[in-house]
Parts: C-alpha cells; structure tokens; sequence
C-alpha cells in the first residue's frame, strides 16, 4: 500500500489558531469602525455647536432659542451668572431625544 501525503493532527490545530487570531483581529477593527461611525456624527455635532456659540457671540444674539439644522436640534440658553457674566449652553439634541454634545461658556457682557 501507498502512503498518502497529509497533515498531520498538530498542523491542523495549529493552522485553525492562527485562523482564530486573524478572525478575532478582524472583529476587532469592524467593531472600532462601526464605532467610529458614531464619533463623525458627534465631531460634526462638535463644529455646529461651536459655530452656533461663535455666531452668537459675534451678533450678540443672548436670547434663548432652538434651531433645527438637518436632523440636529441646537437647544440655546443664555443666563445671568454673576453680575457682567453671561452663562451661554447650547445642547445638540437628535430627533429622538438623545443628546450628543453640550457647551457651556461664560461670556463677560458689561452694562
């Protein structure tokens, strides 16, 4: 009888451990991009605040007000903090209630 050519017990396993190393790094990084996905949508969220703030300032518009830009909610309140301090808070609000950023400044306003 011939003998056929195979592998052997040890060369299977170790073969399936390195499959298992390089599935589980693979999962690894799907889940970080899936992740990551979340993070854009909260820098972008980031940037329209601090223009809101900026534009704010700029005009100086300190009433309270709600703005809706794309699916986003910026939620603005302005109050006395102490005696020439404004407290400026705006809140980035998705549709369903969730909210992804807050700011909070104190703007010197004299009299």
């Amino acid at each position: 009888m011939k003998k056929v050519p195979g592998s052997s017990l040890v060369e299977v396993v170790v073969a399936m451990v390195i499959f298992v190393l390089i599935l589980s790094l693979s999962l690894t990084i799907i889940v970080r991009l899936s992740i990551s996905g979340n993070t854009v949508k909260k820098l972008r969220c980031d940037m329209l605040v601090a223009d809101y703030a900026f534009r704010t300032k700029l005009e100086k518009r300190f009433l309270d007000e709600h703005i809706q830009i794309e699916a986003i909610m910026l939620s603005k309140r302005v109050s006395n903090f102490q005696k020439e301090l404004l407290l400026l808070e705006i809140s980035a609000i998705t549709p369903e209630g969730d909210t992804l950023t807050n700011y909070k400044e104190l703007i010197y306003e004299p009299n």
